[in-house]
């Protein structure tokens, strides 16, 4: 699955990397692709416990490539810059491995969905509350 890191100064412990997660809302997940290539895409994501959840439509390539096989990697970098006197850049990313699995039921859907719109829409809830919104629909 994975090879331990050639640079191991650099890595970061379990909190840095939920901390990472938590503060950023988007990530590129690998999936399996049309012939044999990997298939690597921008996501919205949040963060609940040990579970990544992402939003995307029922069909299209994405949802195509997620039917071949479970087994994905995700990363998420929190920050890049150039270090010209080492000519390399410096990434703090956090790379997850796992299996995806596609929540179905609506009623265990429901639980999801607060710590999601939390991360998207926060001010939303609150706002409604203190206005009425009115549609001329």
């Amino acid at each position: 699955m994975r090879q331990d890191i050639v640079r191991n100064k650099q890595v970061l412990s379990i909190e840095e990397c939920k901390a990472i997660l938590d503060r950023n809302i988007h990530g590129v997940i690998g999936l399996n692709g049309d012939d044999g290539y990997i298939y690597t895409v921008p996501v919205s994501f949040v963060r609940h416990g040990d579970k990544i959840f992402f939003h995307g439509r029922p069909k299209g390539y994405k949802s195509e490539s997620f039917k071949r096989t479970s087994k994905t990697s995700f990363c998420v970098v929190d920050q890049s810059f150039v270090v010209p006197s080492l000519r390399a850049n410096d990434f703090r990313s956090v790379i997850v491995w796992g299996h995806l699995k596609k929540l179905r039921p609506k009623k265990k859907k429901s639980k999801h969905y607060e710590p999601w719109l939390k991360n998207f829409v926060s001010g939303f809830l609150t706002m409604k509350t203190r206005f009425s919104l009115r549609s001329n629909m």
